[in-house]
């Protein structure tokens, strides 16, 4: 115990506010509200000097816990002061033993810990000290104090133990354990194939990720993926892992974005040796030529792949260029839908394509009046069901400028021309907002196309 002591002094101007929990340990250095400590000299002595005649505070620590203090006048020279310690459950260790499959003693080990109040938890470290073979001691102070006195009801505390060659244990702890064996299971290991691979030109960009699912029937978050590096011949070997159920992801990597996940297979790990295979999809990149559209406005391409279980919505974003080209990177084959931001409407693709596609969105390039009610404002004003408008103050409606057109509409003030019976006619909408309340307008508008 006396080796792991620490004593730490402050001269005291107010002996009554003296707080040992606010000493210093760590050797700062000696100033009007510093501490001074020093290291154990020998018999279980500290020695302070020189120290001016006053009033100090002293404070016994021992396993990283205050466990005694006290206020002392230093008058003469030469004045001594006495502690007797005596172990508590806050000053003691928790002694783990872990084993192997076999029963014998495992070294190597690392430990962390996290503490836990209700659904929050907050993670650190733990220096675990040898005290033999397979055999590790944790002070209680590095688990929180390991007095929960303080913490709600619905504190815990959980212990992490993980070594290279097993899958990581993770155990509740009783306030003051003082002994805990573990025991690692014969671990599981999984070759991964990935079919395909050096056949693809985009070998080179893929990757693989394994998640495993958890009791709760959803894929681990914590320490979830499991990376390893392709071969040149697409295997991944992966080791000491849990028996259950996996999922592999193939994603490759994108020039200006960090990778989209192009295929996923989900497959039972169980005891022992497991192989399983991925197929690398056929893959193709897109090339979106734009007009009118400055450089840099984001584009999104969207669609879906896969069948069954294995089905997953691929989602990609890429800038518009300076000459107006969109370039979106390799991608599995299927039918997508690309939209440009502060345009209206969509455009459906097919990759592979066999030339470069044109942008053109389909989407609404009318609005269509629909009166609900002869008394409301809409039919004041003149209009009436199946007009329709094709252009708003100055804009005229299209697939592209059917947001904008709206927008005028919502802000009031608006003047529009419609189509009636080959007719066309003006209105002047005044402060009308004909997408208000139906109640006062009578009605509202329809997107449409003419």
């Amino acid at each position: 115990v006396l080796a792991d002591a620490r004593v730490a002094i402050t001269r005291l101007e107010n002996p009554s506010e003296f707080d040992p929990d606010a000493l210093n340990f760590e050797g700062q250095p000696w100033g009007p509200r510093a501490s001074k400590t020093t290291a154990f000299v020998a018999n279980g002595q500290f020695g302070f000097s020189p120290l001016e005649p006053g009033n100090y505070g002293i404070g016994l620590r021992i396993g990283g816990v205050v466990v005694d203090s006290a206020v002392v006048a230093i008058v003469d020279e030469i004045e001594e002061l006495e502690f007797l310690f005596e172990p508590t459950a806050a000053s003691g260790a928790l002694r783990v033993t872990v084993l192997g499959p076999d029963g014998a003693p495992l070294n190597g080990c690392r430990f962390s810990k996290t503490n836990w109040i209700g659904g929050s938890g907050r993670g650190g470290g733990v220096r675990a000290k040898r005290a033999g073979p397979g055999i590790y001691e944790i002070p209680h102070h590095q688990l929180a104090n390991y007095d929960f006195s303080n913490w709600p009801a619905e504190h815990r505390v959980d212990l992490d133990v993980s070594h290279p060659d097993f899958p990581d244990q993770e155990i509740d702890l009783v306030e003051g354990q003082t002994e805990l064996t573990i025991q690692f299971e014969t671990p599981c290991t999984l070759t991964v194939s990935v079919l395909g691979f050096g056949q693809s030109p985009y070998s080179s960009k893929v990757q693989l990720s394994l998640r495993f699912k958890n009791e709760n029937d959803s894929w681990e978050s914590r320490g979830a993926w499991h990376r390893a590096e392709l071969g040149l011949d697409g295997v991944a070997e992966y080791g000491g892992l849990p028996a259950g159920t996996y999922r592999a992801e193939l994603e490759i990597r994108q020039q200006r974005y960090s990778s989209i996940t192009i295929a996923r297979r989900e497959f039972q790990v169980g005891e022992g040796v497991n192989q399983a295979s991925i197929q690398i999809p056929s893959l193709s990149s897109l090339i979106v030529r734009t007009s009118g559209v400055e450089e840099g406005t984001n584009a999104t391409l969207r669609g879906q792949a896969g069948q069954g279980d294995s089905e997953m919505t691929i989602y990609v974003r890429s800038p518009v260029q300076a000459d107006g080209t969109i370039e979106f990177e390799p991608i599995p084959f299927g039918s997508y839908s690309v939209s440009i931001r502060g345009r209206s409407g969509s455009m459906p693709v097919e990759v592979p394509a066999d030339v470069d596609v044109v942008f053109r969105a389909e989407g609404p390039d009318c609005m269509r009046v629909a009166i609900a009610d002869e008394s409301g404002a809409l039919h004041r004003i003149g209009l009436r069901s199946g007009d329709v408008i094709v252009r708003v103050n100055e804009i005229r409606l299209s697939v592209d400028t059917y947001g904008d057109a709206r927008s005028a509409l919502r802000a009031g003030g608006a003047t529009i021309l419609v189509m009636r019976d080959g007719q066309t006619l003006q209105f002047d909408l005044g402060d009308l907002n004909p997408y208000a309340d139906p109640d006062t307008t009578g009605g509202t508008l329809i997107a449409g196309n003419r």
